[in-house]
């Protein structure tokens, strides 16, 4: 699998009526916290299959994306794109 290529998107209408993108990428690498203070396996960077969900910033017409967390499959990361969203998430086949 190619690192950033976008698997999955959908449509979130945030509000109920301002519709904003929601996408999930693969990098092969996890990125940690980078913040001293945490264990290892929370601060370094591993290689790892990770999933990216990202959510579109509102008015930003497709140029800027908010970080939803990085997950270990997809499934995972869909699943909590729809638990945050709800109803108001409609994915794209």
């Amino acid at each position: 699998m190619t690192d950033g290529g976008i698997l999955a998107t959908a449509t979130w209408l945030y509000d109920g009526r301002i519709p904003l993108g929601v996408r999930i990428s693969y990098q092969s690498v996890r990125h940690g916290s980078g913040d001293w203070a945490d264990d290892p396996e929370l601060r370094d960077d591993i290689e790892a299959p990770t999933y990216i969900l990202e959510y579109e910033a509102a008015g930003s017409n497709g140029e800027l994306w908010n970080g939803g967390g990085q997950f270990p499959s997809l499934i995972q990361a869909q699943n909590h794109a729809s638990a945050v969203a709800g109803q108001l998430l409609s994915w794209s086949e």
